[in-house]
């Protein structure tokens, strides 16, 4: 145990009390039922500590708040080149179920369903397909556009 004296220990009570006047120390409530199975829970955690990290409310859950995005809809629609990525991007980072408009192409959305096909092998289902009119229930537009 290392020993310190009277300065040493009231200049790191100073410290860890700035600290958690300032938000970068706060107690994290243990998780609530979010809803994610402990597969999800374990692949995504980057992303739910991301949350957790602009979180500024006790009450709120990261947790929930991801599986918000997570089943949320997405249309992704704009150049076939940067279509792809921006899917890509969704699935990677958790999104269960996104849609893409023309011009991205049906070979194109199979290649946007290989990451979302490895995250099924793994026990996180994710789906991509291609949009054919029918908007309702979207969430989210992101229009990928090469400038």
């Amino acid at each position: 145990m290392l020993r310190t004296g009277d300065d040493q220990r009231r200049t790191v009570c100073t410290l860890i009390k700035a600290l958690i006047d300032r938000g970068f120390v706060r107690e994290i409530p243990p998780p609530t039922d979010s809803g994610l199975t402990d597969a999800l829970l374990e692949r995504f955690t980057t992303q739910i500590n991301f949350i957790e990290h602009f979180t500024r409310s006790p009450a709120e859950s990261p947790a929930r708040r991801f599986n918000d995005f997570r089943r949320s809809r997405v249309l992704v629609a704009g150049d076939s080149t940067m279509v792809l990525p921006a899917v890509r991007g969704l699935i990677r980072n958790g999104m269960a179920r996104s849609v893409t408009s023309p011009p991205a192409t049906g070979r194109n959305v199979e290649s946007a369903l290989r990451p979302a096909q490895a995250l099924e092998a793994d026990g996180v289902p994710a789906r991509c397909r291609r949009c054919h009119g029918h908007r309702a229930g979207l969430r989210l537009v992101v229009y990928a556009r090469v400038s």
